[in-house]
């Protein structure tokens, strides 16, 4: 052997380059089996609030899941049947492969099972993000508290809930992109907004803002909570 092979300290910077180059497959091996890619897709589309990723999660869901379900068996298979006679490159490659197609389904299924988070529970946790980088709070709360509180009310002082067009949302608004938003009263019936997006088959996510000392309601098996800032928070629901 050479010196440099004798050599531990010569070797040292080997071995941090090694675990260097196996840390992102390590991080990403440890992601894909606890997330699963439906909840790291969702939680990327969550990151950027964009609705496609729930047309990309329907079209894996109907081609990419079947076919997952049987290459699972299929690897588990061939890896029971052939292991004592696979080298040991063989059986790291039979490993892979089951743990590839296991790290597909198996969070997959728990998430949908209540065990895990669903991917609309990722999707949730990268809006959070994306709302906290591009909702301008103080700016949407400034809009709110311009608003004339008559023109929402009726005769006997109850508000009314106004459905805003995208014509009449101010900019602070306009630029998330809202599917609605809506003026709707809080416990003490004072003006909020409610900025949402989502649909019946999905779900519904949004930001409410209103009044600074507004505040947040408990979360529950269907509506779920996050603080945001003072006066508002992220929501999410049926």
């Amino acid at each position: 052997m050479s010196e440099t092979e004798h050599n531990p300290v010569m070797n040292e910077p080997r071995r941090v380059g090694r675990w260097i180059r196996r840390g992102p497959l390590v991080g990403g091996a440890v992601l894909w089996l606890f997330f699963g890619p439906f909840g790291l897709v969702s939680y990327a589309g969550g990151l950027f609030n964009s609705t496609a990723t729930w047309m990309l999660l329907a079209s894996l869901m109907i081609w990419l899941v079947p076919v997952a379900f049987i290459a699972l068996a299929v690897s588990i298979t061939q890896a029971v049947r052939t292991w004592h006679g696979l080298s040991p490159p063989g059986r790291r490659r039979s490993v892979f492969m089951v743990v590839v197609w296991g790290g597909l389904i198996v969070p997959t299924v728990l998430g949908f099972a209540g065990f895990r988070s669903s991917p609309f529970d990722m999707y949730v946790r990268g809006f959070t993000r994306y709302v906290h980088k591009e909702a301008d709070v103080e700016a949407i709360r400034s809009w709110l508290n311009a608003l004339d509180p008559s023109d929402y009310t009726d005769n006997d002082g109850t508000i009314i809930e106004k459905l805003f067009t995208r014509a009449e949302l101010p900019p602070c608004v306009a630029h998330l992109r809202p599917k609605w938003a809506t003026i709707r009263p809080d416990d003490a019936w004072r003006l909020t907004v409610q900025v949402l997006w989502g649909g019946g088959m999905i779900g519904h996510w949004g930001i409410v803002v209103g009044p600074k000392d507004m505040p947040m309601p408990p979360s529950d098996p269907h509506d779920l909570q996050l603080p945001l800032a003072p006066g508002s928070y992220i929501w999410s629901g049926d």
